[in-house]
């Protein structure tokens, strides 16, 4: 009920008496959070400090939030076979997934609860839930939270309007969630998208308000809005967009027509952290570039003398050699690494923070370049042995030689053979001397082929 106070100074007791009950750390942290505290763990055991520190981390979406995550894994596995450590990895998973819709906690996160958790009123296809809410409402301490649930579960919006047990940031938030529940999803859009607007201190409230606003655009098919939605807090912190089902707004902009959000820059950068194949990006940088009416990417950097968040990211993650390679409009390898080269050099400018990356990556470039130089330079020079064409004339020749071979010896096995020399000196001796004198040294009687074939 915003007892924020009250719940801090508890829940600093009750986390020592009672470590297990997971409950007490999310009500801990999230209060601290609201309340915009300053957060200390130091006073408490290692384990119980590394749980409240992943939770703390989590909930504000801290940079490198893997790391957070990582460590919660660590101890939930450390204590497997407990009911707290598996209802602490449910907590985990579902605040940092976007498999639990719009919901920060699990079935699994309530059964595995040493506490009464009205929570279970959420799961209203729950055998016996029913008349487990009858033994709820008998609890006076849960009475109130049992009957906001309910309301909320039930699309009872009039009645959370009307309650004045809720602050007025809890108010509108179970309000959408009731509209939501009602099938109101256009009253929805309307509520959330006027929190969205307001400027928000507490990061919990404005995460809420992004999964519901982001939730209400997917089921109205509002491609457009929900795309922008995304890239803007994707940019602004990446790490509040974990809850937002991308790949379920990925699957409405392909059944529908993606040329409808073609002037949207937004279209290729959500392609660019939706989706990992790297020809889909191509098509939403293509489709993006054609409505721009340019065909290279550094024909816009002369369009503008400003370069916002979107544009930078959009030249510095999405116009890169994998994507740029399925365009037609480049010529080669050379000419794609040079339009990189290009944009590097005016990124290094206008993103000067991130001038190392891109320094690093001009590098590679040219040693890439430089290497497919020398290789060209090389193959210039080089003698090129046709072996097979070597390989086929000399078979031609043994083959012939062969034949004629065989032809003698089937013509000699009938026939005695004369062998004579026939040179042009022979014959001129010939001429002039006796010729039966001169063949008793010259004629050879023999019938042996391979001797008369040499």
């Amino acid at each position: 009920m915003g007892n924020y106070a009250n719940c801090i100074a508890s829940a600093r007791k009750l986390i020592i008496s009672h470590p297990t009950i997971i409950e007490i750390y999310e009500i801990y942290i999230k209060s601290i959070i609201e309340s915009n505290l300053e957060i200390e763990f130091n006073d408490y055991p290692v384990h119980i400090k590394n749980m409240l520190g992943t939770l703390y981390n989590i909930y504000t979406s801290q940079d490198r939030i893997e790391q957070t995550i990582d460590l919660g894994l660590k101890i939930c596995n450390s204590f497997s076979s407990t009911n707290w450590s598996k209802q602490f990895l449910s907590l985990i998973k579902s605040s940092t997934s976007v498999s639990n819709g719009n919901k920060l906690f699990t079935i699994q996160y309530i059964v595995n609860s040493e506490i009464q958790n009205p929570r279970i009123i959420y799961y209203s296809n729950v055998e016996n839930v029913n008349s487990y809410i009858v033994e709820l409402s008998k609890n006076e301490d849960l009475e109130i939270s049992v009957e906001i649930l309910s309301n909320v579960v039930n699309g009872n919006y009039e009645a959370i309007e009307n309650n004045i047990n809720l602050t007025e940031s809890k108010r509108e938030l179970h309000f959408g969630r009731a509209l939501l529940r009602a099938l109101k999803f256009d009253e929805a859009k309307k509520h959330f998208e006027a929190l969205y607007k307001m400027e928000h201190k507490n990061l919990l409230y404005e995460e809420e308000l992004i999964v519901n606003l982001f939730r209400c655009y997917i089921k109205l098919k509002l491609n457009k809005e929900a795309c922008c939605l995304f890239v803007k807090q994707f940019l602004k912190k990446k790490e509040t967009t974990k809850r937002l089902n991308k790949i379920k707004l990925l699957e409405s902009i392909e059944n529908d027509d993606i040329e409808k959000l073609s002037e949207l820059i937004e279209l290729p950068i959500f392609y660019k952290v939706a989706s990992i194949d790297s020809y889909q990006q191509y098509v939403a940088y293509d489709t993006f570039l054609e409505n721009q009416l340019v065909s290279r990417p550094t024909e816009l950097l002369d369009r503008t003398e400003t370069f916002d968040k979107k544009l930078i990211f959009f030249l510095k993650e999405v116009c890169t050699i994998e994507v740029m390679h399925h365009s037609y409009h480049f010529n080669g390898t050379d000419d794609i690494e040079n339009e990189r080269l290009s944009i590097l050099n005016k990124l290094i400018v206008i993103d000067n923070v991130n001038e190392d990356l891109y320094i690093k990556e001009i590098t590679e470039l040219n040693q890439n370049a430089n290497i497919r130089k020398a290789i060209r330079e090389v193959n210039k020079g080089r003698i090129t042995v046709n072996v097979q064409q070597l390989r086929t004339n000399e078979t031609n020749n043994v083959k012939e030689a062969f034949n004629r071979y065989k032809e003698i010896e089937t013509y000699s096995k009938n026939n005695e053979l004369l062998g004579i020399d026939t040179s042009t000196q022979l014959l001129n001796e010939l001429l002039n001397v006796n010729l039966d004198e001169l063949l008793g040294t010259k004629i050879v009687y023999t019938n042996d082929p391979a001797f008369i074939s040499f």
